[in-house]
């Protein structure tokens, strides 16, 4: 018999004396208690993860400009999508991620001779704490600190390209800023009771905007510019990608 089979049958013995002579009531530990700590599921701790859902910006400053020169708006909600990293400590006490996530939308509308592509990217750290149990799960709270790339691009809907004429073509206006972000985080999780493993999380999220940039243009020297506020709210699925 290895070293490692009798150091866990040695601790095994050590938690059932002890189970018998501080326990309140005499029940033995079950097959399943057993195997948990013989074999601990040490990868229960740690998962990659996907987050769908969607964000409701306040509103974006620069809408009123869009709108005065008959160009769509910005929608102020975006569906999100997002991947990352999660790692808890033990009993799901504290949660912290990383993550990378990104917004899209595309607007063209009849009345108007110009659309827009709008889009983020955004990378994120997040921590919870555990706070309250419900049967197979338990809600958290914390912090989540976010820095945002957005790119605005502006283009003519009814336009032609000559390939021989490149420099005459109409060309499309594209101007970019930054954000930082911190708010409260908070959550429903769900554990499977049989595997011990998280199975869901619904994340609830509000971004107050801490700092910004002003909009810039990509290309050339950017006049009577402005910056963004952005702050929203969210609300997203994360399912766990176990490895």
């Amino acid at each position: 018999m290895s070293k490692n089979w009798i150091f866990r049958l040695s601790l095994v013995s050590i938690l059932l004396l002890s189970k018998s002579l501080f326990a309140q009531t005499d029940v033995p530990l079950t097959s399943e208690e057993i195997t948990k700590l013989v074999n601990p599921d040490q990868k229960k701790w740690r998962n990659l993860f996907v987050n769908v859902g969607g964000e409701f910006v306040d509103d974006y400053a620069i809408n009123s400009v869009l709108f005065a020169q008959d160009v769509p708006v910005i929608p102020t909600n975006l569906f999100y999508l997002g991947v990352g990293f999660s790692y808890r400590n033990q009993e799901f006490k504290d949660t912290f991620e990383v993550e990378l996530g990104f917004n899209l939308a595309t607007s063209e509308e009849e009345e108007f001779n110009y659309g827009n592509n709008y889009n983020e990217v955004q990378f994120q750290l997040r921590y919870e704490r555990r706070f309250l149990d419900v049967k197979s799960a338990f809600f958290s709270a914390g912090l989540q600190a976010k820095y945002l790339f957005a790119n605005l691009d502006i283009y003519p809907i009814e336009t032609s390209v000559n390939i021989d004429e490149l420099t005459t073509s109409a060309n499309n206006t594209s101007i970019q800023n930054q954000a930082l972000f911190l708010g409260p985080s908070f959550s429903f999780n769900w554990i499977n009771p049989n595997s011990d493993r998280l199975m869901l999380r619904v994340i609830l999220n509000y971004d107050f905007n801490l700092y910004n940039t002003d909009w810039e243009a990509q290309y050339g020297t950017t006049i009577n510019s402005f910056n963004e506020d952005a702050s929203r709210s969210s609300i997203r699925l994360l399912i766990p990608l176990y490895f």
